[in-house]
């Protein structure tokens, strides 16, 4: 039996979901086929580690007049600015720097600066790291560990045209705000009126001019004029899903040309304040790379830390226990706090990790752009013959590895479908 629709939107994630919405105000019939049991893709919300939500994913609206702030207004939500940054500590190789110094803010400020004049010298591209080589090793891995969770890969890997192709970004982008309540109640707002097929997973589209046939894991098969895709690009990498006839050249080049950052979270939940209230971040050479502390409010009542652990680092836990990870990351965490790591072993009530580049449905945190990629992101937005439209924040030039990036793609796809009426 084939389930026959109008439109038919894969994944139920910030750029599917907005696809959705605005297709079905636009009069469509859609459906959403979502492989999890919940919506919001890379967004996920827990509300069992404290009495407040914890993000699992995504955390930040990244800048105060992005589209995010239309979502929150439309659905009564309210966000509120982090704090996540205001007193952050450095250890450099055993060496603590009880603030941030001023010299390693210029150096940050100017990574992107000095990459530019490399490239523009050189007259190609370049990897971003190669603006911090002249830094000692133990400065260059500060550096990389502050710089590589907005990019979700170490800036050798990085190519500085594919930064630069950025455009239009607001000066307010370094602001960062919590949604209160977090990101899964917006996106279970959105989702609320829409037709979402859970648990249900693509293995193959067969797609025609006009005409697109998705058959899922369980042999169900659904029929449509139009597609949006809106998968991460690591699932669209691995081939999981199947594409018959084959994409065309320029879009497998487009999918296998970006790269699919990997990065991970350890959320680690103490008993009691393990390190001063005032203390809100932490940059290390150690392998736990970036700490912060989750959630909003009383910082006297947050005990938890979230480690952000992105590239190389990253990688290496795809050979290690969760314990191990968990250890790991207690052992980095103490450098910073007066108690002892015996002390905090026993003070430890919960670690938690998140392998977002070693989930089945996601296989990566969020992509970026390697040395000789300018340029691909938007050839894999392009819509194939008016049926196959893609979205998702690698599709994104203005706003790539952002829930408003992947979120505005998702309407881009929708109005491109909407034109061809």
């Amino acid at each position: 039996m084939v389930t026959e629709t109008q439109v038919i939107v894969i994944g139920a994630g910030a750029a599917g979901l907005a696809s959705a919405s605005a297709l079905t105000e636009a009069g469509y019939h859609v459906i959403v086929l979502e492989a999890r049991n919940r919506v919001g893709g890379r967004a996920w919300t827990n509300n069992t580690l404290a009495d407040f939500p914890v993000e699992m994913g995504a955390e930040w609206i990244h800048g105060g007049h992005v589209i995010t702030w239309d979502l929150l207004k439309k659905h009564g939500f309210q966000a509120v600015e982090t704090d996540a940054w205001d007193w952050m500590m450095a250890n450099f190789d055993g060496d603590i720097h009880e603030e941030l110094d001023e010299d390693i803010e210029a150096w940050e400020d100017c990574v992107y600066e000095d990459a530019y004049k490399i490239v523009k010298k050189a007259k190609e591209d370049r990897p971003l790291g190669d603006a911090i080589q002249h830094l000692d090793p133990t400065t260059r891995q500060i550096v990389n560990n502050l710089i590589n969770g907005d990019l979700g890969a170490d800036l050798v890997d990085v190519g500085t045209y594919g930064v630069f192709e950025e455009a239009d970004i607001p000066e307010d982008m370094d602001d960062d705000f919590h949604i209160v309540g977090g990101y899964s109640p917006l996106f279970e707002a959105i989702a609320k009126d829409l037709d979402i097929r859970f648990d249900t997973v693509v293995e193959q589209i067969t797609w025609s001019e006009n005409k697109a046939q998705v058959t899922t894991r369980d042999e169900q098969v659904f029929s449509a004029s139009h597609c949006v895709v809106t998968l991460p690009l690591a699932i669209l990498q691995s081939k999981s899903v199947q594409f018959s006839p084959a994409l065309p050249t320029q879009k497998r080049d487009a999918i296998n040309g970006l790269g699919a950052g990997k990065v991970h979270k350890v959320i680690l939940c103490f008993d009691a304040p393990i390190l001063p209230n005032e203390l809100t971040s932490m940059v290390t050479t150690g392998r736990s790379q970036l700490f912060w502390r989750p959630g909003i409010g009383d910082t006297a009542k947050r005990n938890l830390w979230t480690a952000f652990v992105t590239g190389t680092e990253a990688s290496k836990h795809a050979n290690m226990t969760d314990d191990e990870i968990v250890a790991i990351t207690l052992e980095d965490l103490s450098v910073f706090s007066d108690y002892t790591l015996d002390k905090l072993k026993k003070m430890l009530k919960e670690g938690l990790v998140v392998r977002w580049s070693e989930d089945e449905f996601s296989q990566m945190g969020y992509s970026y752009v390697p040395v000789g990629g300018a340029g691909l992101r938007e050839k894999l937005a392009e819509p194939i013959v008016n049926t196959l439209f893609f979205a998702g924040e690698a599709t994104s030039t203005d706003y790539p590895a952002t829930v408003h990036g992947a979120y505005e793609s998702g309407i881009a796809a929708a109005k491109a479908i909407i034109k061809t009426r």
